[in-house]
C-alpha cells in the first residue's frame, strides 16, 4: 500500500496576489497593448534573426505604478461625459428662465381711457386789463341777444287804471374826444320826434380811439326809462341827442342809439290781476329768458369763447301786462369768457359747457368761477404713478375713481401672479387714451 502524500489544494492563478514589481510588469504590458500589435509568436521565435523585434520595455515611476483602467473603458467613458453636458445645459437653461423670469419678463403697464364728466371746480381769476398782472387773467367779449316771453294772466273780473312807462336799451357814444365822461342817473336823451327817456343809472362813457387810421367812438350801454306814462313811448329802434349837452361843442360829438325796440307804456283800463300771480308770472318769464340766454349763448359763441351764467350777463326785461298776459321783452348782453384762459384757470381740458357754473365778483375785484362743468381733466402720468405705488392691484379702479374722467382702466402685470403694484412710481408705465 503506497502511503499518503501530503496534498495541497491547488491555488488559481487569479488568486495568487502579485508582488510589487509583478503589478509593475503586468501594468507594463497592458500599457504595451493599447500602443502596438504583437504577433502571438511562440518565445523560442524571439531569438531568430526577424523582422520584428520584442517590444521596447517601458519603465515607470513609483508615482505611476498605479494605473485606474477604467479610464479606458470604451463602454463607460463617452456616456460619462455626455451626462456631464447634458445636466450642465439643463442647469445653465433654468438659471437663464429664473432670471428672465425675474429680471426682464417682469413690468406693470396701466392703460386708462378719459372722457368727459362734470368736474368740480372752484378758482379765481380777473378780467384781462383790469390787473397789471397777466396771472389768471381772462379776456372777455359780449354777445347781444334779444328775445321775447309771455305768460297768461288771469284776472279777477274787475279792472283798474293802470299807468306804465315804456322801457328801453341805449347805447351812447362819446366821438368827441379822447377823454372820458361821467353821466349821471335820469340824464336825458331825446328822439327826433321829442320824446324824453331818461337813463336808469350813472355811467361813463369812455373816449374814442383810433385802430388803423380809423376812428372808433367810445361807448356804453345804459338801460333808459320814458319821461311820461303812455303807449306813445314804445318805440321802434331810434337815435337820440343828449339834451344836457345842447349849446355846447360836446351835442355833437354825444350820441345815442336804441338797442331793439321800447315797450311797456300803457295808460288805461286793465283786466285786475293779483300782485301775488303777476310775481309768478314774472317769475316763470325769467326762468324762460335765462334758458333761451343759456341755450342761445352756448350755440352762437364763437369759436375759443365759452358762456359762464353770472353777474356779468344780466339781462334788461321789460314787462307788459295786457287784460289776459303779461309779454317779457328782454336784451340781453352776454359775457363770454376766453375757453383756453378759463381751461387754465380751472385745470380741466376740453370744456364742452359751463352752463352749470357761475361766475361771481368777489370783494377784492377779482372773480370766482364755481360750479360744475362739462369737460375732461388734465391727467399726467405721473399722478396715476403715485396714486397707484404699492397699493394692491385689485383696487384699480377704487383708487382711480378720484378722477371722474376715467372712463376705463385696466393692468397688465408681468410676472402674471404679482398682487401689488411696484413701490417705485416710475417702473409703473402708464399709458393715456382720450375717448
Amino acid at each position: 500500500m503506497e502511503p499518503i502524500k501530503d496534498i495541497s489544494p491547488r491555488r488559481s492563478i487569479r488568486n495568487v496576489p502579485l508582488s510589487e514589481k509583478n503589478q509593475n510588469k503586468v501594468s507594463e504590458e497592458v500599457l504595451s497593448k493599447t500602443t502596438a500589435k504583437v504577433s502571438p509568436r511562440s518565445s523560442s521565435n524571439l531569438n531568430k534573426n526577424t523582422d520584428i523585434q520584442a517590444p521596447t520595455p517601458i519603465t515607470t515611476s513609483k508615482a505611476e505604478s498605479t494605473i485606474d483602467i477604467s479610464k479606458f473603458d470604451p463602454l463607460t467613458a463617452e456616456p460619462r461625459k455626455h451626462m456631464l453636458v447634458i445636466w450642465g445645459v439643463a442647469i445653465l437653461a433654468v438659471c437663464a428662465f429664473l432670471y428672465a423670469l425675474f429680471f426682464i419678463f417682469v413690468g406693470v403697464e396701466v392703460k386708462i381711457t378719459t372722457g368727459p364728466a362734470e368736474i368740480q371746480v372752484a378758482s379765481n381769476f380777473v378780467l384781462a386789463g383790469t390787473s397789471t398782472s397777466d396771472t389768471n387773467a381772462v379776456q372777455t367779449s359780449i354777445l347781444s341777444l334779444d328775445t321775447t316771453a309771455n305768460e297768461p294772466l288771469v284776472a279777477t273780473g274787475t279792472l283798474k287804471k293802470v299807468d306804465t312807462k315804456a322801457q328801453g336799451t341805449v347805447v351812447i357814444y362819446n366821438n368827441f374826444d379822447t377823454n372820458s365822461q361821467a353821466l349821471v342817473t335820469n340824464t336825458r336823451v331825446e328822439t327826433s320826434k321829442g320824446l324824453i327817456y331818461r337813463t336808469m343809472k350813472a355811467v361813463t362813457v369812455p373816449g374814442k380811439t383810433t385802430k388803423s387810421g380809423k376812428v372808433i367812438p367810445g361807448s356804453v350801454e345804459v338801460q333808459v326809462l320814458a319821461d311820461n306814462v303812455g303807449e306813445s313811448y314804445n318805440i321802434d329802434m331810434s337815435d337820440f341827442t343828449i339834451p344836457g349837452f345842447k349849446g355846447t361843442a360836446k351835442f355833437d360829438g354825444f350820441y345815442a342809439r336804441s338797442k331793439g325796440t321800447f315797450s311797456g307804456g300803457f295808460s288805461g283800463m286793465k283786466a285786475n290781476v293779483s300782485e301775488s300771480a303777476l310775481t309768478e308770472a314774472k317769475s316763470r318769464l325769467v326762468t324762460k329768458i335765462n334758458t333761451y340766454i343759456a341755450k342761445e349763448a352756448s350755440v352762437s359763441a364763437p369759436e375759443g369763447t365759452l358762456y359762464i351764467p353770472g353777474e356779468l350777463t344780466n339781462p334788461t326785461i321789460i314787462y307788459t301786462q295786457g287784460t289776459s298776459s303779461i309779454t317779457a321783452t328782454a336784451h340781453i348782453s352776454v359775457t363770454l369768457y376766453d375757453k383756453n384762459a378759463i381751461e387754465q384757470v380751472t385745470g380741466v381740458d376740453s370744456i364742452i359747457s359751463a352752463n352749470n357754473a357761475t361766475v361771481g365778483q368777489k370783494d377784492d375785484g377779482s372773480y370766482e368761477i364755481s360750479g360744475t362743468v362739462t369737460a375732461s381733466e388734465k391727467i399726467q402720468p405721473a399722478q396715476i404713478q403715485t396714486l397707484l405705488a404699492g397699493k394692491q392691484i385689485t383696487d384699480l379702479t377704487s383708487i382711480l375713481s378720484v378722477h371722474p374722467s376715467i372712463k376705463k382702466s385696466e393692468a397688465h402685470v408681468k410676472p402674471f401672479w404679482k398682487k401689488t403694484f411696484p413701490t417705485d412710481p416710475k417702473t409703473i408705465k402708464v399709458t393715456i387714451l382720450r375717448e
